[in-house]
């Protein structure tokens, strides 16, 4: 057998490798701006669905912190977590600043905030939340009603808030001895359970965003 042949021979061998290796660079260059797409679109979703586990977690939490395991329902669930996907871009950024005496009570609803890059500002009195307001914008206000011995305290502090220029929508999270109360005057709505404030947060960020 001739050298030429054993040559053809040996290439022949390693041929399909060879051409596989070629094909495949080939169809990268070719399309690596449509590959490139395809993978950011897939880091987002992959993102986007570790982020929306976390915060289902992290509902879970805040619905057992204030015993409303019996009273949320997993439809429910689903579709404030669904809620809280869609309006993720609205909420990213944004400032909320949160009124209450036991912060401990809202650790887990702050968690979830925060997990969808919120900017929860805490304060425990009406003075305080009134001396921020005046430095910094913020998407809303969340308050409670009783604190400091005043069972009132948040409605007159919304009152207060309603008072300035250009002042941010106020939400009423309230302990479940006052959810069934009517709507206070200057409260964009009140609420004692996790999703429903949520929903809420979502509402003012799609007008607010509008």
């Amino acid at each position: 057998m001739s050298s030429e042949a054993s040559v053809l021979i040996e290439f022949v061998k390693v041929s399909p490798a060879l051409i596989v290796s070629v094909v495949g660079s080939l169809f990268l260059m070719a399309n690596a701006d449509a590959i490139g797409q395809l993978l950011r679109k897939a880091t987002k979703v992959s993102a986007l669905g570790v982020s929306i586990e976390a915060a289902g977690d992290t509902f879970d939490d805040a619905v057992r912190a204030h015993g409303l395991e019996g009273m949320v329902s997993h439809r429910e669930r689903m579709a404030v977590l669904r809620r809280l996907s869609a309006c993720g871009p609205l909420l990213r950024g944004t400032r909320v600043l949160w009124v209450d005496d036991q912060p401990a009570n809202n650790e887990a609803e702050v968690r979830l905030l925060r997990s969808l890059d919120v900017e929860v500002q805490q304060v425990t009195t009406s003075t305080e939340a009134l001396d921020f307001l005046k430095i910094r914008n913020y998407l809303l206000v969340i308050t409670d009603f009783d604190r400091q011995g005043s069972p009132t305290a948040g409605i007159t502090f919304a009152g207060q808030v309603a008072a300035q220029t250009a002042a941010p929508p106020v939400i009423g999270y309230v302990g479940s001895s006052q959810a069934g109360m009517a709507r206070p005057a200057h409260f964009f709505g009140v609420t004692n359970r996790p999703d429903h404030l949520m929903h809420l947060v979502c509402d003012v960020a799609q007008r607010e965003g509008s």
